[in-house]
C-alpha cells in the first residue's frame, strides 16, 4: 500500500473510531494514544485501529448487570484498586485521582462528618446500586442514618440524599452522563465540584434525565442539603 493511501485509510479508521468512542468512552483513550494527528505512525497503530473498529463491527456487546459486576469484585477479577464504574452495563475505567482531587475529597469528608453528626452516614469513594445495570462509585455521598451502617447490602437510590463528585478532567462525563443517570433514579441533590473552573455547581428536584434547581457557587458562599438545611458547609472546601 503506498504512503499516501495508508494516509487515507487511518484517517477513514481514526474518524469511525472516534464516533465509536463518543459512544464507548473507555476507547477514547486508544484513540489518543494510537495518534497524534497521525505523526510517526506505524503499522503497529494502525492494525489496532483496523482490529478495533473490525470488532466493533461485528461483536456484540456484552452488558453486564450489577450481580455479576459485584460478584467479579468479589472474586478478584476486580481488584479493589481498580477504578472502574458500571455505567448502563459497560465496565468504564475512571480517571486517575490527582492530589487537589483527593485533598477536595479528604477536605469535604472531614467537614460532613463534623456537621451531619449521627443524622447521616457518608460513603466516600464506595459503590451505590442505583439499578441492575447502574453501579457507580461516587466520591462523596450523603446517606440516610441506618443501624447496620449498610453492611448487609449497598446502598440505593432510595437510601441517598445528596451526592457529590470532585471533577477535573471527567468535567463533561459529570455534566452530562452522571447528571442525568442521578436524575433519572431520583438522587434528591447532586454537586459537582469544578475544580476546572473554580466552582461548586449544586443540582436539586430531579425531573427525568435532568434537574428543575441549577446552582453556581464560589468561594466564601455556604451550602446545606437539602435533607439537611442546618448543616451549613463552605464551598471553598470542595476547592482546595
Amino acid at each position: 500500500m503506498a504512503s499516501s493511501e495508508l494516509v487515507n485509510v487511518t484517517k477513514t479508521a481514526l474518524n469511525s473510531l472516534a464516533e465509536y468512542s463518543e459512544r464507548r468512552p473507555i476507547f477514547s483513550r486508544l484513540l489518543k494514544a494510537s495518534f497524534n494527528r497521525l505523526k510517526n505512525f506505524t503499522w503497529t497503530p494502525v492494525c489496532i485501529i483496523l482490529t478495533v473498529l473490525s470488532m466493533a463491527a461485528t461483536l456484540t456487546r456484552k452488558l453486564f448487570d450489577s450481580d455479576s459486576y459485584l460478584r467479579m469484585a468479589e472474586v478478584g477479577i476486580l481488584s479493589p484498586t481498580d477504578r472502574v464504574e458500571l455505567i448502563r452495563g459497560d465496565i468504564l475505567v475512571m480517571s486517575p485521582i490527582g492530589p487537589r482531587h483527593g485533598a477536595a475529597v479528604n477536605a469535604a469528608v472531614r467537614t460532613i462528618v463534623k456537621a451531619v453528626g449521627e443524622k447521616a452516614l457518608i460513603w466516600v469513594q464506595t459503590t451505590v446500586v442505583l439499578d441492575t445495570f447502574v453501579v457507580p462509585e461516587p466520591d462523596i455521598a450523603l446517606l440516610k442514618a441506618r443501624d447496620d451502617s449498610y453492611a448487609t447490602k449497598h446502598p440505593g437510590a432510595t437510601d441517598i440524599l445528596l451526592i457529590v463528585e470532585v471533577a477535573d478532567s471527567s468535567l463533561e462525563y459529570d455534566t452530562t452522563v452522571k447528571l442525568g443517570l442521578y436524575a433519572i433514579f431520583g438522587i434528591p441533590e447532586y454537586w459537582i465540584a469544578d475544580l476546572r473552573n473554580e466552582r461548586l455547581l449544586a443540582y436539586a428536584q430531579p425531573e427525568g434525565d435532568v434537574y428543575r434547581v441549577a446552582r453556581e457557587l464560589h468561594r466564601g458562599e455556604l451550602i446545606a442539603p437539602r435533607a439537611l438545611p442546618e448543616s451549613e458547609f463552605p464551598v471553598n472546601m470542595f476547592l482546595p
